[in-house]
């Protein structure tokens, strides 16, 4: 049986350019974070993207509509790449198929982060219920540390795509 890693235990495996990424991407999305810590890191980073470049990316990487670039993004996930409601896009679908999906907590931070990303403002929990889904507690809100500890380097990838070139709905 593996040993669970500390949480924050999966930094520690991650190398130099790995750990600026991650802290690159995490102060792209939120506007704060270790900054400090990317330079120190990584002295030769990245050229920051001007707009006009993020866009022409966001074009690029998530062509479509919203149902479209929800659906590309769902399926960039390993453990949600066969989920119902995916393609097309349909929160509906989506949602029942989390309650009979396979338990893994990567599945979970997935689902939690593509939940977020379709809207942020919603307690899944509470929406789940009243379309009648019995099994909620996967639904609860994302944590991008605890999601980073779980997820492997292709679940990793996924976030990093929608971090590398954010879309809300």
């Amino acid at each position: 049986m593996e040993k669970k890693k500390g949480q924050a235990a999966w930094w520690k495996d991650l190398s130099e350019q790995e750990r600026a990424q991650v802290a690159e991407a995490a102060y792209d999305v939120l506007g704060s974070g270790p900054r400090p810590v990317v330079v120190k890191l990584e002295p030769r980073r990245r050229r920051r993207t001007s707009d006009s470049d993020r866009a022409k990316l966001e074009s690029e990487a998530w062509a479509g509509d919203d149902e479209d670039q929800m659906s590309a993004m769902v399926r960039a996930f390993p453990s949600l790449a066969q989920a119902e409601g995916s393609e097309p896009w349909d929160v509906h679908a989506f949602l029942r198929w989390t309650e009979t999906a396979p338990p893994s907590e990567a599945a979970t931070h997935a689902i939690r982060f593509v939940l977020e990303v379709w809207s942020p403002s919603t307690d899944w929990r509470t929406a789940a219920a009243r379309f009648g889904i019995k099994r909620v507690s996967h639904l609860g809100p994302f944590r991008l540390v605890e999601a980073m500890s779980a997820w492997d380097d292709a679940h990793r990838d996924a976030f990093l795509a929608w971090c590398e070139a954010p879309f809300t709905p």
